[in-house]
């Protein structure tokens, strides 16, 4: 089963948003993080000092929650920003055949 967990930090400032940034470029994985297929970190364009990580999970599992990594984060984040931190399970996957894309 395919799941996202996503950390929304509203940053109080554009430089605590540099800082939280920087720590996940230099986190390191545990082994038992195996099932992390990847981290993705997006920056909002309108609220410069807002960015979003997503940590993309392959796991077989009945109930899906949050994870000790995104609990661990969140508490640790908590400090440079409002948090909010959710879990999304995939419910529909579209694959697009570059084939079948007509341009006019």
């Amino acid at each position: 089963m395919e799941w996202i967990e996503a950390i929304q930090i509203k940053s109080f400032s554009k430089n605590e948003q540099k800082t939280v940034y920087d720590m996940i470029e230099k986190m390191t994985f545990q082994p038992f993080e195996r099932d992390l297929k990847y981290v993705r970190v997006y920056l909002n364009h309108i609220l410069d000092t807002d960015l979003t990580i997503s940590f993309h999970w392959e796991k077989p599992m009945e109930k899906i929650t949050k994870s000790p990594l995104g609990i661990q984060l969140v508490s640790a984040f908590s400090k440079f920003g409002w948090i909010h931190h959710t879990v999304w399970e995939c419910a529909l996957n579209i694959k697009i055949n570059k084939k079948d894309i007509k341009i006019k």
